[in-house]
């Protein structure tokens, strides 16, 4: 029973590691702040009753952070301190260039 708990140990503290590194990657990449955006294309049916937002209904300063986020390599773009992040929590999907993304904020 000694090595089985000594290997659930290992375990248990790998995966704290590993947490902690992903975390700290993941907010090194948002460029030290706590949220962030991450988008990709979905191919969803329009006449479906999900919640669509078009792209030229959104401020200004969230449709900067959606175009980062589009622009970006890995679909992921910080979201300013100053920003409103409220729409990122309501919006499942935004409608770009005749194109359909879903979108997720990412919290630190």
């Amino acid at each position: 029973m000694g090595v089985r708990k000594f290997w659930i140990g290992i375990v248990v503290v790998v995966f704290l590691v590993s947490t902690g590194i992903g975390a700290v990657l993941l907010y090194d990449h948002l460029d030290g702040t706590a949220r962030g955006l991450q988008v990709y294309p979905d191919d969803i049916d329009n006449t479906t009753d999900k919640d669509i937002v078009r792209y030229e209904n959104m401020s200004e300063d969230e449709q900067s952070v959606f175009r980062s986020a589009v622009d970006s390599e890995n679909g992921l773009a910080p979201i300013p301190e100053s920003a409103d992040y409220s729409i990122w929590y309501e919006t499942e999907y935004v409608k770009y260039q005749n194109e359909t993304y879903r979108v997720h904020m990412v919290v630190e």
